[in-house]
């Protein structure tokens, strides 16, 4: 199987960027000096926090090896310096997975399928996340596809690649649930989505956009695969998901988007519906001059 991101609780993104810094900072290490370096042999016995993150790193072509086994990074080490680039940089490593023999292709899928899932995720009690993906996406598979050891590895890091932001509940069986929310995953990406010299555009164009750029979301192929197995019958018509709605009012808020509803349009698009929120309807979209 392609490697996952989410199969080692040891693979954070703090360890993962203090790694990808570390070398960015020494001259041509080699494997053994990084490990060594973060986890000394003299101060630890078991190494393998280390070790696991490097092999995330090669997995998630981070960093190569050189024939002379020095490594070196395959991005610029400045932008990987900052917390902020090397999400940005991750984003485009980990996320539009498509295909199932490319690594983090069940991290993808499982996003895709959570997203699908809309206000339903906050009636589920934790057991939920695993058991409901499995039955719906893997019921004739002979082992568990997910398991909660996946989803915490997910649900870590899927925060981190901007697609929601974690809250603590304090309900009976739920430990933390991630809010959906795409605002960080779309700004990501939003020089694509939208340019300065088009002013405005049909909001149905950027739904193609993102459709094409975020598989993941509304329209992509997972998206639209996930929904088939989850919600069967259930007409998607113009509603937007819980997140993409969540994520383009957060966009709208903080003055990098405008959202408008032209009174003669006739291709409407409906905002999930939120408590307080006077946006529901959306024809038309362009970048805000900030």
């Amino acid at each position: 199987m392609a490697y996952e991101l989410l199969n080692s609780a040891q693979v954070t993104p703090p360890r993962l960027h203090a790694m990808v810094r570390l070398i960015s900072h020494l001259q041509a290490p080699t494997r053994k000096d990084v490990i060594d370096l973060l986890q000394p042999s003299v101060l630890v016995s078991d190494q393998s926090a280390a070790k696991n993150v490097y092999v995330a790193a090669v997995n998630c072509e981070i960093i190569n090896e050189a024939p002379d086994k020095t490594l070196v990074l395959s991005g610029e080490a400045a932008q990987l310096e900052s917390m902020q680039g090397f999400q940005l940089y991750m984003q485009k490593r980990v996320l539009g997975v498509t295909e199932s023999y490319q690594p983090n292709y069940l991290f993808n899928l499982y996003s895709a399928w959570y997203i699908v899932q809309n206000e339903r995720i906050f009636q589920f009690v934790e057991k939920d996340f695993e058991t409901r993906f499995n039955e719906e996406l893997f019921q004739d598979a002979e082992l568990r596809t997910f398991n909660m050891t996946k989803f915490n590895g997910w649900r870590r890091w899927a925060a981190f690649l901007g697609l929601g932001w974690p809250i603590k509940p304090g309900l009976s069986g739920r430990s933390e649930i991630l809010v959906p929310c795409a605002s960080n995953r779309l700004k990501g990406v939003l020089a694509q989505l939208l340019t300065r010299d088009e002013q405005v555009i049909k909001f149905s164009l950027f739904v193609e956009r993102i459709a094409e750029l975020c598989p993941e979301l509304d329209g992509g192929s997972l998206f639209t695969y996930c929904w088939g197995a989850s919600r069967g019958s259930e007409q998607r018509g113009n509603n937007l998901s819980l997140t993409l709605s969540t994520g383009l009012r957060q966009l709208y808020d903080s003055g990098e988007i405008e959202l408008i509803r032209q009174a003669d349009a006739t291709d409407i698009w409906q905002l999930y519906p939120a408590e307080g929120q006077l946006l529901k309807q959306v024809t038309h979209i362009r970048l805000r001059d900030n």
